[in-house]
């Protein structure tokens, strides 16, 4: 893990913005514990989200896999669009 100066490339708020409302905070505690991190810490949790921290390609895939267990695929950017209530 790699401070980041370029954060848009390395945010996965692009997949986080297609998450069901129901599933936001299932994802966010799988994402934390599959990379080691409390999943109470709000910090944590929004370096990553943010891409203020680059993941290593390990990292990258977990990210990727838990995205796609809920059928995102494209996660990686920095797209601001807040989540709709999807059922």
């Amino acid at each position: 893990m790699t401070k980041n100066k370029n954060s848009k490339i390395y945010s996965f708020r692009k997949g986080y913005a297609k998450v069901k409302r129901e599933d936001s905070s299932k994802i966010k505690d799988e994402i934390m514990a599959a990379l080691g991190y409390n999943p109470e810490s709000r910090s944590s949790w929004w370096r990553r989200l943010n891409g203020k921290l680059i993941p290593d390609l390990e990292e990258a895939a977990k990210i990727e896999k838990i995205f796609s267990k809920y059928g995102i695929t494209e996660i990686w950017g920095h797209e601001r669009k807040s989540r709709t209530n999807k059922t």
